[in-house]
């Protein structure tokens, strides 16, 4: 069975319904999944929960053999489960200000490149198209979005910027106060501005034909490639016009998304079962003492890695400038880049060097099949 631990459903956070939705896929793609709601003794679960979902909700005690999925914010395993998927909606730090304490088995993907690069991703879109359509006739609107940061002090550019706008409204978590008023909004709207580097309303905007600006890029969105391309994004104010045109891109990139992602989950699920399946093949494999301690070991340094480094690109992105969390991006990309080499050393030392780099697949993170080992 596969438990995605969650928070009560909220329509306005797009990584809980994320965390729904998974479970919903997981189930069409044959297996058996439910969504633990970790907060339900302090909500209203059956009144929030929309009733797709609500079949889904479970509570229990995990076996050995299952699978949990726990997204960013959880710092560490409240199952004690044997079998862990991490799934990165954001970066660490960034959301809860904890750091994650990873497990030496523990299966790692982030939702898109711009959270983690070195690890699978897994692009989920919750599917809104009945309701987001796009407009490209726009009043004199501009919306300000102040989302996750912790400052409502407009920059001088800004400011400026929005002068030529006859009327300026902000979008705060509680206004407007209906998911059909925002996209009303955000569908008249001239233009978003976002001082939420990584939103997922930003995007929301563009589906509806409003270009977004995204004032602080700390995710390095222009230039790192995106799963989805990020149309009608632009990162200054002299690159208003052509977002406009760019914007009309957006939709029908998003519903050839939409219709890849049942498959996609489906790949995302085969490859987790094969890494735990290939863990215990080794476990159970009287040969196999040394090659699982190699894969330990490597697994431990990934780890101990990984949190030194999200702590380090947290800290870079404390009011340091964007060629300083580039450099950290690619500190990260290095160090794994080591890790691999070192991988690929201790299992030359086994005697295995030409089935290395199969096995790595190119990250330490994902194994392949047993009978490749």
């Amino acid at each position: 069975m596969w438990v995605v631990y969650s928070r009560t459903y909220q329509p306005s956070s797009h990584g809980i319904k994320v965390c729904y939705y998974l479970a919903e896929l997981l189930q069409q793609s044959g297996r058996e999944a439910r969504v633990f709601v970790c907060d339900r003794e302090t909500e209203d679960v059956e009144k929030l929960v929309p009733a797709r979902y609500r079949p889904f909700i479970w509570e229990g005690s995990v076996e050995a053999d299952d699978i949990v999925v726990y997204p960013e914010t959880v710092a560490g395993n409240p199952f004690e489960a044997q079998r862990v998927v991490r799934y990165l909606l954001n970066r660490p730090y960034y959301y809860a200000g904890q750091k994650i304490d990873y497990g030496l088995t523990d299966y790692i993907v982030a939702h898109t490149k711009r959270v983690d690069a070195t690890t699978p991703n897994l692009v989920l879109l919750y599917d809104e198209s009945k309701v987001l359509r796009p407009c490209y006739d726009k009043e004199s609107l501009a919306c300000v979005y102040y989302g996750k940061t912790n400052t409502l002090d407009l920059p001088p550019r800004v400011a400026e910027f929005l002068q030529q706008f006859d009327s300026v409204v902000t979008i705060t978590r509680q206004w407007p106060a209906s998911r059909n008023e925002l996209f009303d909004l955000l569908r008249r709207a001239a233009v978003v501005v976002s001082l939420d580097p990584l939103s997922h309303l930003a995007f929301e905007a563009t589906l509806l034909g409003t270009p977004c600006w995204i004032v602080h890029d700390m995710y390095n969105t222009r230039n790192v490639p995106g799963e989805v391309p990020p149309h009608g994004f632009f990162y200054f104010a002299t690159g208003f016009e052509g977002a406009k045109a760019r914007v009309k891109g957006a939709y029908p990139a998003y519903l050839k998304t939409l219709a890849g992602q049942p498959a996609l989950v489906a790949r995302f699920a085969d490859d987790v079962e094969r890494h735990f399946r290939v863990l215990s093949e080794l476990q159970r494999r009287a040969d196999g003492t040394d090659q699982l301690a190699v894969v330990r070991q490597i697994l431990r340094q990934r780890n101990l890695a990984r949190a030194e480094l999200e702590w380090l690109r947290f800290q870079s992105c404390g009011g340091k400038s964007l060629q300083s969390i580039a450099v950290e991006d690619l500190l990260v990309i290095n160090s794994y880049r080591w890790l691999r080499k070192k991988a690929v050393d201790l299992l030359g030392a086994l005697g295995v060097k030409q089935k290395a780099k199969r096995l790595l697949r190119g990250t330490i993170f994902r194994l392949t099949r047993p009978q490749d080992l």
